[in-house]
Parts: C-alpha cells; sequence; structure tokens
C-alpha cells in the first residue's frame, strides 16, 4: 500500500475511491496528499467521524506534480547558535599562529633541559615537580598555570602575602637557581600550546591581584592573552631584587611597580589594538629577554 520515499516519508499509491479513509487509517497518516491533473476537483469523502466531509476538512490537498508527494515534511528551523566571538584586534589570530609554532618548536628543543630541571627540583626536596596555581587568563577565565616548584611543598598556604621576595626563606637550593635565571618559567611553554597564554603579555594575575586593579583598566588588561614575557617583564626583570631592599614589599609592589607595568602593559595592547603588531617585534622581545637573562648577575 505504501512505499517509503526518500527522508522516511511514505508515498501512498491508490485510485480514489472509497477506501482511502480506511488506507490512511492503517498507515496512521493524518494528512494526505493526491497528485492529479489541474483539473481535478477533490471529491467530497466518506469519513469514520462524519459524512460527506470535504477533503480540505480530512488534512487532504491537490499536489500539482508528484515531487510534491515525494517532498520530505517540513522541519522546524533550528534554534540559532550562540554568535561567533569576532576578535577586535585582526593581529591576534597571526599572533596565536606565532605562538603555536614557537612554543611547540620550544618544547621539542628544550626537552632534555625540561627532564634535568625536573630531576633537579625532585632531588632537591619532596614535593611535585611542577607548581600549580590558579591564574585570571583571558576574558578573566581562570587556569591553572605551569612553573617548576622553586619553593617547599605548601609555601602557599605559609603566608597570605603574594608577593614572594630573593631572600624568602621558603625558596629552595635549586629554586634560587632556577628563579635568578627565571628557568622556573619554561613550563608555561606548555600553557602558550594550550592557548591559556601568549609567548608575550601582561603576567598572570592571581584573582587577589587582578582585583585591586580599576575596573577600566582590567577590561583591556583581560582582552589578551598573559604571556611569559614582555615590555613590563624585561623591565622589571630584577623585580625580586629590588622588593627584597624594601620594608614593605606588599606595598611598594602595589603603588609603584604595578601602575609602572600596567604603562607597559598598555603600550603593547595598544599596538595590537591599532594593528601595530609584528611578528618581528615579538621577536626583538624575546630575544631581548634571553639577552637580559644570560648578562645577569650569577
Amino acid at each position: 500500500m505504501g512505499t517509503p520515499a526518500k527522508g522516511g516519508a511514505h508515498t501512498l499509491n491508490f485510485s480514489f475511491d472509497s477506501y482511502v479513509i480506511t488506507a490512511l487509517q492503517r498507515q496512521s497518516r493524518r494528512r494526505a496528499v493526491v497528485a492529479s491533473s489541474r483539473h481535478f476537483a477533490p471529491p467530497r469523502m466518506n469519513d469514520p467521524a462524519g459524512i460527506n466531509k470535504p477533503a480540505a476538512d480530512t488534512g487532504m490537498r491537490r499536489a500539482d506534480t508528484t515531487a510534491d508527494l515525494m517532498a520530505r515534511p517540513a522541519r522546524p528551523p533550528k534554534p540559532p547558535g550562540p554568535p561567533r566571538h569576532v576578535d577586535a584586534m585582526p593581529d591576534l589570530m597571526a599572533k596565536r599562529r606565532f605562538d603555536i609554532v614557537v612554543s611547540a618548536a620550544g618544547l621539542v628543543a628544550l626537552l632534555p633541559v625540561l627532564l634535568l630541571i625536573a630531576l633537579a627540583v625532585k632531588l632537591d626536596s619532596s614535593g611535585p615537580v611542577f607548581f600549580r596555581q590558579p591564574r585570571v587568563g583571558r576574558h578573566g577565565k581562570p587556569f591553572r598555570i605551569h612553573k617548576f616548584r622553586t619553593m617547599v611543598a605548601g609555601a602557599e598556604h605559609m603566608t597570605e602575602r603574594h608577593i614572594t621576595a630573593a631572600e624568602d626563606d621558603r625558596v629552595t637550593r635549586v629554586g634560587r637557581f632556577l628563579r635568578r635565571h627565571k628557568l622556573d618559567e619554561l613550563p608555561q611553554l606548555i600553557d602558550v600550546l594550550r592557548g591559556r597564554m601568549s609567548l608575550l603579555g601582561p603576567r598572570p594575575q592571581v584573582p587577589a591581584q587582578i582585583a585591586r586593579y580599576p575596573a577600566a583598566d582590567r577590561e583591556w588588561l583581560l582582552a589578551i592573552r598573559p604571556g611569559i614575557t614582555g615590555l613590563a617583564t624585561l623591565e622589571f626583570k630584577d623585580e625580586h631584587e629590588l622588593l627584597t631592599e624594601d620594608e614593605d614589599p606588599e606595598r611598594t609592589h602595589t603603588e609603584q611597580i604595578m601602575p609602572a607595568k600596567l604603562d607597559y602593559n598598555r603600550e603593547y595592547y595598544e599596538r595590537l589594538k591599532r594593528g601595530q603588531w609584528t611578528v618581528w617585534g615579538d621577536i626583538k622581545i624575546i630575544l631581548d629577554t634571553l639577552k637580559a637573562l644570560l648578562l645577569s648577575k650569577s
């Protein structure tokens, strides 16, 4: 009686006679399409619910072509999905590609060094190799940063301060060497490859530090990914040593260093916003950072 059509619909083949209603009931169909010539007028039909009801009342209509009979039943439109985010800074896509290439190549090239450092950290003191701490990423999304552990296990619970001076008693022997040469930051190449960070950008902060910035500054500061290095990091490469000599390092960091860093980070953000970012500009800052580390005091 019925033949399956494309999309799971069924085509009913019959002569228009008194058995139409019975056929529809057997096929569990509530509507029917009748293919015929343009001169066809749907006759009145017998209906179990009433006598001589018009075909329109039974859900029947005339199809001008047999293609209508094969047509798939209309489906309700899908609800629109969330709008795709379009970055206001077009250079961010090129910057992201640069991050992926350099971080992947860096992890491969530095693998022996990373393994040696991990072994030294493990042999020097008990605890995990990596220090994982929540930081605030782009658009305020939190992530757990990767760093080689430079302090005794559980050091973050020994004080409420977020600033670590160079002579902090919690720092291990291997940790002092790693901090001096910034080698504890190398695992952050993992975060760059995963898209949590960038090679260049503002340093990732803990939520308590981000809360200290004015709302207007937080808006642009969190518009880009935090970085391993940058203009502010390069300028304050000896920050730990400077804070060691201060009587109130927490206050000095908040009132003096943070505003100065903010100015450098704003300069880098404005380059991206104006479309003035270049690969060579980032490469120059990276090379300047490596040069500063190699020439740092032993």
